[in-house]
């Protein structure tokens, strides 16, 4: 209950940026609250802390959905954070493959030079994802496009993978590898969920791209359902060391290294 009642103040001192007392009483809080980690970023930044800058950015990466006194910090701490291009597009990304909406668009607000329409635009997306494909065109020159565009595709994954991969294949064409192999993935994701027989064809298509720990394991589901082993091994041991280790991986792999070894033989 106190650590309660302390988390509650130390927000209220936070919003009206009452840093002495705020951090006098900091240090008491037994809790994890990411908006009083923002509160306290906000003090630090106004008492010129260097050391912040590690902190945010890593916040930043993390592409998790942020309190409203985070996205105030970053606002105000856009120069002393230095955060890439690459960076700040990034989190809008995993937001939107998440389908974070709220948090993207608040994300993408604070990116320089991002087109008016944008908020637009991913509600048209979020209510009609295939109509949207179908009348807008990826434009190469711009990030935001791009980002609307995989937004689209994967939203359309979601629904209906076949379509999804049809309309990726008809509007889809100029767009960039990176981006292309990025909507191939997502696609395959959603076509394993739905148990759609192309899955494995559409993940293959998004090869060399590095997977999620999602794709990846939705992957080894299809390539079981294909009796591909070649792809479960493959698979298996392109995955994060700590994932290897589960027990129905393991299992798996053994299984698929036995299939291939009578193979051989």
């Amino acid at each position: 209950l106190a650590d309660n009642l302390r988390r509650d103040w130390l927000k209220a001192l936070g919003r009206q940026s009452s840093w002495e007392l705020f951090l006098s009483e900091l240090p008491k809080l037994g809790l994890e609250d990411s908006e009083i980690v923002c509160h306290h970023l906000r003090a630090r930044l106004e008492r010129q802390d260097s050391d912040i800058k590690a902190e945010a950015r890593a916040m930043w990466n993390s592409g998790s959905p942020l309190p409203d006194a985070c996205y105030d910090f970053f606002s105000s701490a856009r120069a002393v954070v230095g955060l890439s291009t690459a960076e700040w597009w990034g989190r809008v990304r995993r937001l939107l493959e998440e389908n974070q909406i709220a948090d993207a668009r608040r994300s993408a607000a604070l990116i320089d030079g991002l087109p008016p329409a944008f908020e637009r635009h991913t509600a048209s997306i979020g209510i009609n994802p295939g109509g949207w494909l179908e009348k807008e065109k990826p434009n190469l020159k711009s990030r935001a496009s791009l980002e609307l565009f995989l937004f689209a595709v994967t939203r359309m994954a979601r629904a209906d993978a076949v379509r999804a991969a049809l309309l990726l294949e008809r509007h889809g064409k100029g767009l960039p590898e990176v981006e292309r192999r990025e909507a191939y993935a997502r696609i395959g994701l959603h076509a394993a969920m739905q148990h759609e027989d192309r899955a494995l064809e559409w993940f293959k298509l998004a090869e060399p791209h590095a997977l999620n720990a999602a794709q990846c394991a939705w992957k080894i589901r299809a390539a079981l359902r294909q009796g591909d082993w070649a792809s479960v091994k493959t698979s298996i041991q392109s995955m994060d060391v700590r994932e290897q280790r589960d027990p129905a991986w393991r299992y798996w792999l053994s299984r698929a290294e036995a299939a291939l070894g009578n193979v051989a033989g």
